[in-house]
């Protein structure tokens, strides 16, 4: 009876080892995943913050251009042309300044990469027009902490 009782509980074990094998390597499996998302994540918004700071940058330096020429206009406004000259050489100053590495990141996130950083910078004049801005991307997006 002992020797069967032995038998039994070696059975018991050499079953039970490739399932505790495989539910470990699903566990570390998993861990390896969060560990690597955080990470990702991580870098993902150190490129939204840097772009976003791009983009500050960027209108700011350009509304003294921009004041000149409403200033020679009758109407004290830009005409249409003007507009679209104005936003296509302030998306090319923005992806001029964007690394490699910065517009692959960015273009991961989102499929049309200049389309956001038109509505990015239309954003941003916005918010200089209105006088004032969030403190950073997350309160403007109400995201959750990095």
């Amino acid at each position: 009876m002992a020797e069967e009782i032995r038998w039994l509980l070696a059975d018991l074990l050499l079953a039970a080892v490739p399932v505790m094998a495989g539910g470990l390597t699903l566990l570390l499996h998993r861990l390896v995943k969060n560990l690597k998302d955080g990470f990702a994540a991580r870098q993902y918004w150190f490129y939204l913050d840097l772009l976003e700071q791009t983009v500050t940058v960027v209108v700011k330096s350009l509304m003294p251009r921009v004041n000149q020429m409403k200033s020679l206009n009758q109407e004290r406004r830009l005409t249409p042309e003007q507009i679209t000259q104005v936003q296509r050489e302030a998306r090319e100053m923005v992806m001029n300044q964007l690394s490699q590495a910065a517009r692959q990141a960015l273009g991961r996130l989102y499929r049309d990469l200049d389309s956001m950083i038109t509505a990015r910078i239309e954003a941003e004049v916005f918010d200089v027009k209105r006088g004032g801005r969030p403190a950073n991307l997350q309160e403007s997006c109400q995201l959750p902490e990095k």
